[in-house]
């Protein structure tokens, strides 16, 4: 994957039971809304005393499928994009995608 670490804008939903789910991000440069097509919660790190959460996800850029490391930061109140890798989705990559996203929800302390 290549390194982006660029700010992003992103539609999330939030819940009571504080999970997070990603919908939808635009990235500056490019001036094209990108759809998010299935995520996963990768891992929680904390960052220079700052928490982050970082997510794995797949959607469409330029009519190509891609897949996307996009990080929350719960301190700042911000969305960075990580990574971004063009890709061939096979469907055993979409099948395990909605295997371990369990219905996109994910807990969050």
């Amino acid at each position: 994957m290549k390194f982006q670490l660029k700010p992003i804008k992103v539609i999330a939903m939030f819940d009571t039971e504080k999970n997070i789910v990603p919908l939808k991000f635009k990235i500056e440069d490019i001036q094209e809304i990108i759809k998010i097509d299935h995520s996963l919660l990768l891992e929680i790190k904390k960052f220079g005393g700052e928490e982050l959460y970082i997510f794995k996800c797949q959607g469409k850029l330029e009519g190509e499928d891609r897949l996307f490391e996009i990080a929350y930061n719960k301190d700042k109140v911000c969305w960075t994009l990580r990574k971004m890798k063009n890709i061939s989705i096979s469907v055993e990559l979409y099948k395990t995608l909605d295997r371990l996203s369990c219905n996109k929800k994910f807990f969050i302390k």
